[in-house]
């Protein structure tokens, strides 16, 4: 299980760019922090970078090796995967690739999904401490949320999934639709009465108040956390 992974993409091509974009908006996991072209990296704060970096145009090895060689100058400690034309025969020869990947383009969105899990799990362990409104805390991993009176209670995993969505999608109304597209996926036998049942069960363990909630608020949209700022 992760937190939400922040993505960096940094590429000329505007279709891929709008590709990866829309990938992003499909799993609540994933958010797009930037996206940016070739060689202006340094403008997005990399040196302190928490989530994974993608680097599309690699074209050749000589490319790749450039490339490798800024990243250590700039201390760029992030995870980062190479996005490499098919027809280079690209390795990390001259450095350390522990932190480092390999895609080959084309390539299909799984493999590229599947590659950011991996690289995300061998890097770092991402169970940093979301704080939500009212000073309020979930850790994704562990499933642990804390309420502002301290109290801790431990979430199961849709509900997990529950509070992470809304935090990703903070200060903006989520329908019941897309909540049970994204937490449930598609199936003929959840209904919204299921979501229902588990936003009333999930702020009977997470508000000081569940008759007057404080952290999931609704309104005719669909559900939001509260306004309060998030931080991260």
């Amino acid at each position: 299980m992760f937190n939400i992974i922040k993505i960096i993409l940094e590429s000329k091509n505007l279709v891929f760019s709008e590709a990866v974009s829309d990938l992003v908006a499909e799993e609540s996991w994933l958010e797009l922090e930037h996206i940016v072209p070739s060689n202006d990296y340094r403008d997005t704060s990399l040196k302190d970078f928490e989530g994974v970096l993608l680097l599309d145009d690699i074209f050749d090895q000589s490319a790749l090796d450039f490339w490798c060689k800024r990243l250590v100058e700039n201390s760029v400690s992030c995870p980062v995967i190479f996005l490499v034309d098919k027809k280079v025969k690209a390795d990390f020869a001259h450095t350390d690739p522990s932190r480092w990947s390999i895609v080959k383009k084309p390539l299909r969105i799984d493999v590229l999904l599947s590659t950011i899990r991996t690289i995300v799990s061998k890097f770092k362990d991402f169970e940093d401490t979301l704080t939500l409104c009212g000073r309020c805390t979930l850790r994704p991993k562990s499933g642990v949320f804390t309420n502002s009176n301290g109290k801790s209670v431990k979430l199961t995993d849709k509900e997990i999934k529950i509070v992470r969505f809304l935090y990703k999608s903070y200060g903006s109304a989520i329908s019941k639709e897309k909540l049970l597209k994204n937490v449930w996926g598609y199936s003929e036998k959840i209904t919204t009465h299921t979501l229902e049942t588990h936003i009333y069960r999930l702020r009977q363990k997470i508000e000081v108040n569940p008759q007057k909630p404080s952290i999931i608020m609704t309104t005719v949209k669909g559900y939001h956390l509260c306004q309060e700022q998030k931080e991260r």
